[in-house]
């Protein structure tokens, strides 16, 4: 049987690098081996036998970056094929739920009110997420055929999105209609307008400049679940001023 550290089995190496959430693969990356084949390429033969070693294990390792919002509910991505018999579910190494046979479900610490595990498939949820929610989890699970296999999750909390800011520019013989808000990650925009058929998922539209004034515009940003939107109307978009100058306004819906 091959050994890691004095004592260690293989699977036992493999649990520990999981534990660390991959942290000294890929620095809470999860890019995994492909990083540590191009280091050790550098090095061969020196690390040749390491990482071959490495190599063993780490196809066994799933390791992968995840988000979610604050209040909403969140559920892991897992992706269990065979039938499931037993499951642990640790946060920074800590239990937080756990199944084994015909028993039901049982939760640890912040999940005792907050969790439901999917005994089918193995998924976690967690009902209203709170910051502290971030953290490394680990499924520590064993299939029909009694093989065990560890997949490792990163979390990270983050706050809604704001309501986005509609800008409107007059550009030639068009309207220029943008959408922006400030936020880490990337958005999903969705335009709706109160009589124009126009369907855009585009963080810009172009609408032409002798559109009726009247007419309102809409903008829907969406990530996760979180959906915040502004609607303005045009005859804010023409200003006395000739140029090209953006004109900031939006409302909240």
């Amino acid at each position: 049987m091959l050994r890691g550290r004095a004592g260690e089995t293989l699977e036992g190496a493999a649990s520990r690098e999981a534990g660390n959430g991959c942290r000294h693969l890929s620095g809470f990356r999860c890019t995994g081996l492909g990083e540590l084949l191009g280091r050790a390429a550098m090095r061969l033969p020196v690390c040749l036998g390491r990482l071959l070693f490495f190599g063993s294990f780490l196809s066994h390792i799933h390791c992968e970056d995840v988000f979610g919002i604050v209040g909403e509910n969140f559920t892991f991505p897992v992706k269990i094929d065979q039938k499931i018999e037993e499951i642990v579910w640790t946060k920074n190494k800590d239990k937080v739920a756990e199944w084994e046979g015909q028993n039901q479900p049982t939760y640890f610490t912040s999940l005792h009110n907050r969790g439901l595990l999917n005994k089918k498939n193995g998924c976690l949820t967690i009902y209203n997420l709170e910051n502290n929610d971030a953290g490394i989890y680990m499924l520590d699970y064993m299939d029909s055929v009694k093989k065990n296999d560890v997949l490792t999750f990163k979390l990270t909390v983050l706050p809604p999105p704001p309501e986005p800011e509609i800008s409107c520019n007059i550009s030639g013989d068009d309207l220029v209609l943008k959408c922006t808000a400030n936020f880490k990650k990337p958005l999903n925009y969705t335009w709706r307008f109160s009589s124009i058929k126009i369907a855009r998922q585009t963080q810009e539209v172009f609408i032409p400049k002798n559109v009726d004034a009247s007419e309102k515009a809409a903008c829907f940003i969406k990530f996760s679940q979180t959906e915040k939107s502004s609607e303005i109307s045009l005859t804010q978009c023409f200003p006395d001023k000739k140029g090209n100058e953006w004109i900031r306004l939006y409302t909240q819906v």
